[in-house]
């Protein structure tokens, strides 16, 4: 997925939109943004918190360790 947008958790911490390009995402997952990596800790869909994303959804990641100095719009998303 590309991040189409970026939100301030409360503290250190990120929240990151996109659409789910391929594959799914869940909960739990370690995701990579440029040289950095966090564990989804929430997906929102829809204003409501899944478990699991797939193809086409347009989610919001929750990334409780990112900071937002290491992520821009635009950074591709991948899944480790």
């Amino acid at each position: 997925m590309t991040v189409s947008d970026k939100f301030r958790i409360s503290g250190v911490g990120v929240m990151i939109t996109g659409i789910v390009e391929s594959g799914s995402i869940n909960v739990g997952d370690t995701i990579n943004i440029g040289d950095k990596s966090d564990k989804v800790s929430k997906i929102f869909k829809d204003k409501y918190n899944v478990q699991t994303a797939t193809v086409g959804d347009n989610v919001g990641l929750v990334l409780p360790n990112m900071q937002m100095k290491y992520v821009e719009l635009g950074m591709e998303v991948t899944i480790d």
